[in-house]
Order: structure tokens, then sequence, then C-alpha cells
């Protein structure tokens, strides 16, 4: 793999994150034979009423030219795997609370900063009990400030935040 030749210290495995090990369907979207990995979900419905994929085919989803795929693919709780993340983004297309409860532990253990796109109020509160705090960046400023209120896409959660020098 190119990536192993660049970044020497890396490893990679494939499978899905979740509350549980075992296996699951995983679909994904494919336009003229091209997999959009990006859209890829455990359900099918969030699959085909994406905004983002809608947004970038527009009608050609209801052509020939596109199809979803359906892969039988093993999962895996974070948890499980003893490691010690420095940083953990969670962009799982409607599964983020199942990651997060597989990889309690983790958090709880090594409080690693967690990005999570497009948080329910489930995942929020989750996160929240296990002592995060709900940030959002601002641009502006080039900071993370307290969220409040407004919604955004991605949410950073963190224990705290170092103090500006």
């Amino acid at each position: 793999m190119w990536t192993r030749r660049v970044v020497r210290r890396m490893d990679y495995r494939i499978w899905a994150a979740g509350d549980a090990a075992g296996e699951a369907d995983l679909y994904i979207p494919v336009y003229r034979g091209v997999p959009i990995t990006a859209e890829a979900s455990l359900t099918r419905e969030f699959v085909e009423d994406s905004p983002s994929l809608r947004n970038q085919l527009g009608e050609r989803m209801h052509s020939p030219d596109f199809e979803i795929v359906h892969r039988r693919i093993t999962v895996q709780r974070v948890d499980d795997l003893s490691l010690v993340p420095a940083f953990v983004k969670i962009d799982t297309q409607g599964h983020e609370q199942a990651v997060l409860t597989g990889m309690t532990d983790t958090l709880k253990t090594h409080g690693p900063p967690v990005l999570v796109e497009a948080p329910s109020s489930e995942t929020t509160s989750f996160m929240v009990a296990l002592g995060y705090q709900p940030y959002s960046y601002d641009d502006a400023g080039d900071r993370l400030i307290p969220l409040n209120g407004h919604p955004v896409t991605n949410v950073m959660f963190a224990r705290s935040l170092p103090r500006a020098a």
C-alpha cells in the first residue's frame, strides 16, 4: 500500500466499528463503477436518503449508472483492540452512537478528543455523561468554542481545552 511506504509506523485494518463484535451489512453507493465509500453505511436507507449524495449526483441516482452494492463485513468494538488513540474521528453515516458505545472504556481511560459528524442528541448526552464537552470550530477566531445550541455538522468533544497563551 502506498500510504504504508510513506508513513512507516502505520497499520490499517478494514472493518466496521460498533457496539458488539460480529458481522453487519454494508451498503456502498457506486456510480459508473466507482464506489463512493464516504457515503457507505450500515443502513441502506441512509445511503438512499443521503443529502450529500443527492447533492453530488442528483437525478443520476435514478439512472442505470447508479447502484447500491451490498457487502457483509466484520464489526469490532474499539474497546477490544487495546488502542490508545490520540484523536478519534467518527463519520459513520448514522451509526455514531454504536461506535461510541463500543469504545466507552477507551474514552473513559484515555480521554482522546473525538470529532463526530452530525451527532444526535443521544450522542451528545452520552459524551457529556463521560465528562466531555461539545465544541464547534470558530473559523474567524481559529479556535474551538463551546457549542451554543446552533446546529453544526462537525462537533468536537473534548474533556478540557488548553488555555490560550
